[in-house]
């Protein structure tokens, strides 16, 4: 068991610094590569970050209701990977928006799983 926590913990702190290193980059993709407006590029973080909350209510629900939420994980951390290989690939303004909206809320939920 506490092998178990120990990696957990150990995730959660890789993930997060992770998270937290990517996240200026973001604007620089979004703006400055994409050529998105300041506006837009703040009305696609905005709408993300509304959809993250819903999404991370939403997903804390369905865990308190399965036996395993360790599917919920791995789901969660491959629409995070999908999600931004998809924005590095197809690298239009209609893609990023769309991913950032649609499915990094769902890797941004991995975090409040983790717990």
């Amino acid at each position: 068991m506490y092998k178990t926590s120990a990696l957990l913990a150990v995730t959660i702190f890789l993930s997060g610094a992770a998270f937290a290193a990517m996240t200026p980059y973001r604007a620089v993709a979004g703006v400055e590569i994409l050529d998105l407006s300041n506006a837009g590029f703040g009305l696609i973080m905005g709408l993300s970050a509304v959809v993250s909350a819903f999404t991370a209510v939403a997903l804390g629900w369905l865990s308190d209701r399965v036996t395993d939420r360790r599917v919920i994980l791995f789901l969660c951390a491959a629409m995070g990977i999908v999600a931004f290989a998809v924005v590095w690939t197809f690298q239009t303004p209609l893609v990023f928006a769309a991913v950032f909206v649609f499915l990094v809320p769902f890797g941004s939920a991995l975090f409040s799983q983790s717990f």
